[in-house]
């Protein structure tokens, strides 16, 4: 099993925690959609990671449709995704909310990073701003309970996830990752960024 992507990437980053937490190996295959946008095309008409390459020969694109494979049908016996049922739909939702922050945050980046500077439209970025700010409102007062985990008794999908996209922003819009603004989210992101399932994928420079 082979996982395209970088771990800087915050999508590619959860599906690998999550490989490495359920012990199930893969090769990871270095490759960028930023750097090397053709060759990601090559493997990935989208031109878009992650990528998981299953034994079997079939490909797998975009985290969400590979963790549903990974914990429906490779290791659907987890505690880290309930089979059914509320404690599903709250985790669900929960990643939800955190891989659309994350959306938002890149469209902010790429509103700069992307044009001209004649072609800015800063209003477009200050509004996905105002998107990622209210998304980690919503997220910080999940986070703000008792425990260092999202549902106070053990680590989820949904922490996971928030935790790979808290980092990114830290890293790469650390303006809107403000640790005092957000204290559970930091509090939690900390606590993730210990574990040794973390630091096995940790972001390259």
């Amino acid at each position: 099993m082979k996982l395209y992507g970088r771990y800087a990437s915050p999508y590619v980053r959860r599906v690998a925690v999550t490989l490495t937490h359920l012990g199930l190996p893969y090769e990871q295959v270095v490759i960028s959609s930023v750097t090397d946008p053709e060759g990601v095309r090559k493997i990935n008409p989208l031109g878009k990671v992650p990528l998981l390459a299953l034994d079997d020969g079939t490909d797998l694109v975009d985290s969400t449709a590979i963790l549903d494979y990974v914990l429906g049908d490779m290791k659907p016996d987890t505690d880290l995704l309930p089979a059914s049922g509320p404690a599903r739909r709250d985790i669900v939702q929960m990643c939800t909310i955190a891989t659309t922050v994350l959306e938002k945050a890149i469209y902010g980046i790429y509103e700069t990073s992307k044009r001209p500077e004649e072609k800015y439209h800063l209003p477009v970025r200050d509004d996905m701003h105002v998107q990622v700010r209210n998304g980690l409102g919503m997220l910080q007062a999940r986070a703000a309970g008792d425990g260092p985990w999202l549902n106070g008794t053990h680590m989820t999908l949904a922490d996971i996830t928030v935790a790979c996209m808290w980092a990114f922003l830290q890293r790469v819009t650390p303006a809107l990752a403000d640790a005092q603004a957000f204290p559970a989210l930091q509090r939690l992101g900390a606590h993730c960024a210990s574990l040794p399932i973390f630091r096995a994928c940790t972001p390259e420079a």
